[in-house]
């Protein structure tokens, strides 16, 4: 596979059921919102179909340009490098990025967002968990366990709203196509006071 393209072709336009779930009970303004590694924007345009004015869509692959829509403002950066306007989201998002940083650079950019979220803005996010094949086969990932992301978020000042874990047999996208893998990831729903 040449690019990110055929993969967002195979993964099509259903949002991320992290994002579905956390918007089911999200009752605050539907001001603007943040998309970190927005791949195909199919969450960014999910966001748009609720009812959010705005969204600030971030990723890192050119190919991303050719899924934009309006009412999307799209930044071509590392999401590391991204810096958010303070007191300016509702809502944000990261589905499916933060386990290729390290803790670090995730703790970076979980304060950033911290500091870009409006009071009481939710932000949802993903990370592998220490049974992921990934993580297993030493990959170049990193994974947390439920009480390490739970410390991080709180450490930072995020009241936590929940926590979720999914073990599932499924595939990724591999030069050759799609690849078998296990897939161990916990997802947390924080929000700030």
């Amino acid at each position: 596979m040449d690019s990110y393209k055929e993969y967002y072709e195979v993964v099509g336009e259903k949002p991320n059921s992290l994002v579905v779930e956390a918007l089911k009970d999200f009752t605050t303004t539907k001001s603007k919102a943040l998309d970190l590694g927005a791949g195909n924007l199919r969450d960014s345009k999910f966001l748009l179909s609720k009812g959010f004015k705005k969204i600030v869509a971030v990723d890192k692959d050119e190919v991303t340009r050719k899924f934009l829509v309006p009412k999307i403002d799209l930044h071509i950066t590392a999401i590391e490098d991204f810096i958010p306007e303070t007191n300016t989201f509702d809502f944000a998002l990261s589905c499916n990025t933060l386990f290729f940083l390290d803790q670090s650079r995730v703790s970076r950019i979980l304060h950033r967002v911290f500091a870009g979220l409006k009071p009481k803005g939710i932000f949802v996010f993903n990370v592998l968990g220490n049974d992921d094949d990934w993580v297993l086969q030493q990959r170049p990932v990193y994974s947390y366990s439920d009480r390490e992301l739970e410390t991080l978020a709180v450490r930072i000042g995020y009241e936590v709203l929940g926590l979720g874990e999914g073990r599932y047999n499924s595939y990724f996208m591999s030069q050759e196509g799609p690849l078998p893998k296990f897939w161990h990831q916990l997802s947390l729903a924080v929000r700030k006071p």
